[in-house]
């Protein structure tokens, strides 16, 4: 994926390793204080980290396809069940935001625990397929929220 940046007219291109490097390395080394790498590395230290990155990914993707091996279904199967986990909570917020007016960020909050522990009991004991699991997710999600008691709003 590239993405341009028209008013400085250069052009970046984005995968793993420079996502790795930019977004992992570079400021866990200045949090921590390492004088290995820092955020003014030179652009050769920034490249020997870039292709060790390369390695450790590739490393990681080779794993990953032969645990794939292993699974009794398909892999796509397998991550469309692990996607649709994540989003019925995250659709839930999205749709009591825009649809509803009131609802506070501990209403929100709550809702999506409570959606993701049902989903979480849903998934342990097998009761429906995954391509349920969004709608039920932003379903308890969505209702909980709505029920929750909203705090006095003061005007000032």
């Amino acid at each position: 994926m590239t993405f341009c940046d028209p008013p400085l007219g250069e052009c970046r291109s984005m995968n793993s390793r420079a996502v790795f490097v930019g977004l992992v390395i570079l400021p866990m080394t200045w949090l921590l204080g390492c004088t290995g790498v820092a955020p003014q590395a030179s652009d050769a230290a920034l490249m020997r980290m870039a292709r060790r990155a390369t390695v450790f990914w590739g490393l990681i993707q080779i794993a990953v396809a032969l645990a794939a091996q292993l699974m009794d279904r398909s892999v796509l199967d397998a991550g469309l069940a692990v996607l649709s986990l994540a989003t019925g909570s995250v659709l839930g917020a999205f749709l009591v935001g825009v649809l509803t007016r009131g609802v506070d960020e501990r209403a929100m909050l709550s809702g999506m625990i409570a959606g993701v522990v049902v989903l979480a009991v849903v998934w342990w004991t097998g009761a429906v397929a995954w391509t349920w699991y969004a709608l039920l997710g932003s379903a308890v999600t969505a209702g909980v929220a709505c029920v929750m008691p909203r705090r006095a709003v003061s005007v000032v």
